[in-house]
């Protein structure tokens, strides 16, 4: 379009409201999808970490050949190796606060709440009972499950 000897260059006020515009749409239809993306993520970190934790102690309890136990704390959403140290802290015991971590509750377990379900591996690395710990954010969920001989799985 010429417009006083000149030709028309860029663009208008109006044409970059309506980009502008069409953007905020777009990008509010996508936010709710990606929140629930990031609560599985979340959830799914924090189910993956508490099933290499109870992997990682059925090892321990073969390679040393002594009973290790696990202790799950339902009312702050954690769980507690006594018998094994934090590598960060050695002074101290072993413990995860998925609350903290991930930002995920132990809703949970398959053995009864009190006292604090636990479940000791022997030392050739077999659970004392099977359990299945569920995991929440939101609407996402998941659940680790050990079952009587000793393969750990996860369920989305």
């Amino acid at each position: 379009m010429r417009m006083l000897g000149r030709t028309r260059a860029g663009f208008t006020l109006v044409e970059m409201i309506i980009v502008v515009a069409i953007l905020a749409v777009m990008t509010t239809a996508g936010v709710p999808r990606l929140l629930a993306r990031q609560d599985q993520w979340q959830v799914s970190s924090a189910a993956r970490q508490l099933a290499n934790d109870l992997r990682a102690l059925a090892n321990l309890s073969v390679a040393a050949s002594q009973s290790y136990e696990i202790d799950f704390l339902l009312m702050s959403d954690q769980y507690i190796l006594p018998g094994t140290n934090d590598p960060s802290r050695p002074s101290l015991p072993y413990r995860v606060d998925l609350k903290k971590r991930f930002g995920v509750d132990i809703v949970s377990t398959s053995l009864p709440a009190v006292p604090a379900p636990s479940i000791t591996f022997s030392g050739h690395g077999m659970p004392s009972s099977s359990i299945t710990i569920s995991l929440a954010k939101n609407a996402a969920l998941a659940s680790v499950t050990v079952a009587i001989t000793g393969e750990v799985s996860i369920t989305p």
